[in-house]
């Protein structure tokens, strides 16, 4: 699978969901989500008790066991060793090899072994196991959740959907360490665009670097910066956890998807919005940890998995449906910015007055200078598969090279550097103020 065209980004995004998949499971195992899953009502209390702390205990255990499988096969994609990607059994062979390893495999297989025996049957709803009803508290917090997505959906077909939409958002979005991450995830975007700008500066005005004025060449040079390394870990790793937000929120979406009308549109439209955002952050935090563990990138890598894909049956075309939807892409961060609607991403009630129009013209000056630079990519890859040429195909870096080569190219190219650069300090501002969902 790492030898098709992206297939080191697809391995990734998938051990990024099963990792998503394990932190689903230890907060189901601490939160007790699963008593809807098990019917014991006639069983004796104490009896009750003692299976429910097993099952906080074996989901918990499970989660941190595919946390571990996940973790194990972004690792392999991001050293592009297909033999590390070992599934669950490299992942407790990994366990066992660390300090404390038998007592740490032996509690991850008492967990897995509880998971399996402690949920007989479905049936009561949650407070049925302890025999308590659920506190005031939580039944406040459920019908928020349910109201809410009432309200931001248009209302949803029957009450199972509501409920099941409310599910999904409680349990996507309500993670701080998440939120945190995600944070630390958008100022490493904010900071990729502003070298990003640097660098087309220095190509607009014959400076300095010899790196390419994209993401590649913008981690190469934190790269060479003192504590580098360390600094490309954190960026890395707070791409990740952008990513995994982005997959939270198709979860909260999710349940949407059976309602009918626009309601259900603005579902689509969501889950692809943020399954194309979890794509992207996924590609930058594979790259910075290349650059991390000293691997690098190849600056012909982009051109040689375009001419594989010229290799397929109909993969002209492909290139070109690519192109024209990178094309796309660009023309809607330009009609973003003009009509102010990134300030949906961000909030800023708490700011001050001077601040919201910084970050209002920052956005208005960001949005269409960052959809140029896509549209011109989406041109080349359409160009590449005109003359069948995947060398044309040359992405970010080439696009700054065709403006800085046009008439007036100088000042074409310092004006999208300048609103990358806009763009940049917009996604630092999102970071201070992220958006409520």
């Amino acid at each position: 699978m790492l030898a098709w065209p992206g297939g080191q980004l697809l391995v990734v995004t998938v051990g990024l969901v099963v990792a998503g998949i394990g932190v689903y499971h230890v907060r189901k195992g601490l939160r007790s989500r699963f008593l809807g899953e098990i019917d014991l009502s006639s069983y004796p209390r104490p009896l009750r008790t003692l299976v429910h702390r097993w099952s906080q205990l074996g989901f918990a255990l499970k989660g941190v066991a595919l946390v571990l499988v996940g973790t194990v096969m972004a690792w392999a994609a991001a050293g592009f060793d297909p033999e590390q990607a070992t599934g669950l059994d490299g992942a407790l062979r990994a366990v066992a090899m660390g300090p404390y390893g038998a007592w740490g495999l032996t509690a991850v297989a008492v967990g897995l072994r509880l998971v399996r025996r402690v949920l007989p049957g479905q049936g009561p709803a949650p407070g049925r196991l302890t025999g308590r009803r659920p506190t005031r508290r939580r039944r406040r917090r459920c019908a928020t959740l349910i109201i809410g997505v009432e309200r931001e959906d248009g209302g949803m077909s029957g009450h199972g959907t509501t409920g099941r939409a409310a599910g999904a958002a409680g349990r996507a979005g309500d993670s701080d360490a998440l939120e945190n991450l995600a944070r630390v995830g958008l100022v490493a975007y904010g900071v990729v665009h502003l070298l990003i700008a640097w660098l087309a500066l220095q190509l607009a005005w014959g400076g300095g670097s010899q790196e390419q004025a994209d993401q590649a060449g913008a981690l190469a040079v934190l790269a060479e910066q003192p504590l580098g390394t360390p600094l490309l870990w954190v960026l890395g790793i707070g791409l990740v956890a952008l990513a995994a937000w982005q997959l939270a929120e198709v979860l909260r979406w999710r349940g949407a998807l059976s309602s009918s009308g626009d309601a259900r549109k603005k579902a689509v439209g969501k889950i692809v919005k943020s399954v194309a955002r979890a794509v992207v952050y996924a590609a930058l935090a594979v790259t910075a940890l290349r650059y991390a563990t000293g691997g690098g990138s190849s600056g012909s890598s982009q051109q040689q998995q375009v001419s594989g894909v010229f290799g397929w049956p109909g993969g002209r075309w492909l290139v070109a449906i690519a192109g024209l939807v990178v094309i796309g892409v660009g023309v809607h961060h330009v009609v973003k910015g003009v009509t102010k609607k990134f300030l949906e991403q961000i909030e800023l009630s708490r700011a001050s007055a001077g601040t919201r129009r910084v970050v209002t013209r920052l956005g208005q000056v960001g949005y269409p200078a960052k959809g140029v630079a896509l549209g011109v990519v989406g041109g080349l890859f359409v160009w590449a598969a005109i003359t069948f040429d995947p060398a044309k195909a040359s992405g970010l870096g080439g696009a700054m090279r065709t403006l800085l080569e046009a008439p007036f190219g100088q000042v074409l190219l310092t004006l999208v550097a300048l609103g990358i650069a806009a763009f940049g300090a917009f996604v630092l501002a999102r970071a201070r103020y992220p958006e409520r969902t």
